[in-house]
Parts: structure tokens; C-alpha cells; sequence
């Protein structure tokens, strides 16, 4: 099952007319119609029943169709998620702060980052040095500010 092919479907469905509803979806008639085929095909059975110019959803199609909406607004949801991700408009940034490091020198950094970013849950947490390491190898960190003694290795 491709995405083309739930579109497609809802968009019959919300039109209950092929023609209609291969332009709502910018393609060409028998595209849409081969796609709604295939789609049939994979489902087994017919989604629609064409009646005389008529199109009704079959008993398949009023099955799957509150599935196949679900699939439409998830990957929609998805995407938009991916995309507030990508542009750091939203979601969570985990900075480890080593716990020798006085608070007052990073409140306006961290103050200034929410201003610029209100979008992002700030999770700050503290801990020694060698543990922030291993926090941020493990990926339980996405930064760190910390020192070791002798420096820090190549990882």
C-alpha cells in the first residue's frame, strides 16, 4: 500500500466521483483509477461499486476507510513533526552540565537559549565529568559542558 493510493481513496471517497476526485489530486483519471485497482487488488476486494455514473463506498471500503484515514493524518503528523524537529521549532534538547560549574555563569546563556528558542524543553541535568561522558556515548545526553582531568579523548 503506497500513500498515492490512500489519498486517492479518500479523495473518492470524499467525492464519490473519480473524475472529481482525480482533480483534486492533480493527476489523470486513469492514474487515480489503476492506483484505487491496485489498491483493491491488495485489499481484496472492491472498495467502490460504480453504479450507472454512481460511485458508493462497498462494504470493504466503508470498512477500511476510518484505517486509511488514520494512515493519511499520522504520516501527516509525522512529517509536520520531522519538520519542527529539522527547524528546531520544537522538541527537547538534554544538556548535561558538570556539577563543579557554578550555576549563576549559565542562567543567562540558558535564560537567553528559551528566549530564542520557546519551542524547545530544556532538560538540565548535573552531573561529574566522566559520568557526562558516558551520558552523552550512551545518547542519553545531546550536550555537555564539562572538563576532565588530562582532557577529553577522541570520541
Amino acid at each position: 500500500m503506497e500513500m498515492h493510493q490512500v489519498r486517492y481513496f479518500l479523495a473518492v471517497c470524499e467525492t464519490l466521483n473519480f473524475t472529481r476526485a482525480a482533480e483534486l489530486c492533480n493527476v489523470a483519471q486513469p492514474s487515480l483509477t489503476r492506483a484505487i485497482k491496485a489498491l483493491e487488488d491488495e485489499l481484496g476486494g472492491e472498495l467502490f461499486r460504480r453504479e450507472r455514473g454512481r460511485t458508493h463506498l462497498s462494504d470493504l471500503g466503508n470498512t477500511v476507510r476510518p484505517y486509511l484515514e488514520s494512515v493519511l493524518e499520522q504520516s501527516e503528523a509525522a512529517k509536520q513533526r520531522a519538520k519542527s524537529l529539522k527547524t528546531l521549532t520544537e522538541g527537547q534538547l538534554r544538556l548535561g552540565i558538570m556539577c563543579t560549574i557554578e550555576p549563576g555563569r549559565l542562567v543567562p546563556l540558558l535564560n537567553t537559549f528559551r528566549t530564542c528558542n520557546p519551542g524547545i524543553e530544556l532538560v538540565v541535568s548535573d552531573a561529574t565529568g566522566v559520568l557526562l561522558q558516558q551520558q552523552l556515548l550512551d545518547g542519553n545526553l545531546d550536550i555537555a559542558i564539562f572538563d576532565l582531568p588530562g582532557g577529553i579523548d577522541e570520541r
